[in-house]
């Protein structure tokens, strides 16, 4: 009959026995421990990457938005060139009506560029005009 003593001490015996049998070599937890290293500064440049990624989408937006405010701002003004020569600029000199329409339209179109190559704020801090932008 085996009593709870001799019990126990069989049972610590297969548990340590079991353990060095899992227990790694130096050598293999040296190559282990280059391994975790070589996997965190891979996770170090993969964070660096993201960061960058997200600059260049940032970039992406901002010249995508000139893009578009050049577009309608060359519309605008070929408006108002329009308007500006219904209104006898070509013909008849530089009246007042034709004039205001050239003059607005060369306005707009330097708001439209001003404003679209103007750096967006971040969500929540004061632009140049004392708003903030909208959350």
């Amino acid at each position: 009959m085996v009593t709870a003593p001799r019990a126990a001490r069989a049972a610590i015996l297969l548990v340590a026995a079991g353990a060095a049998a899992w227990s790694i070599p130096p050598q293999d937890a040296q190559k282990l421990a280059q391994l975790e290293e070589k996997v965190r500064e891979q996770g170090e440049a993969l964070r660096e990457q993201r960061e960058a990624l997200e600059s260049l989408k940032l970039e992406v937006e901002a010249l995508a938005r000139v893009s578009e405010a050049l577009g309608a701002a060359a519309r605008r003004l070929d408006t108002a060139a329009d308007e500006s020569r219904k209104g006898g600029f070509e013909w008849a000199g530089a009246n007042p009506r034709s004039r205001t329409d050239l003059l607005e339209g060369l306005k707009g179109f330097a708001k439209a560029i001003d404003a679209a190559t103007r750096p967006k704020a971040p969500e929540g801090v004061q632009n140049g005009d004392g708003g903030s932008t909208p959350r």
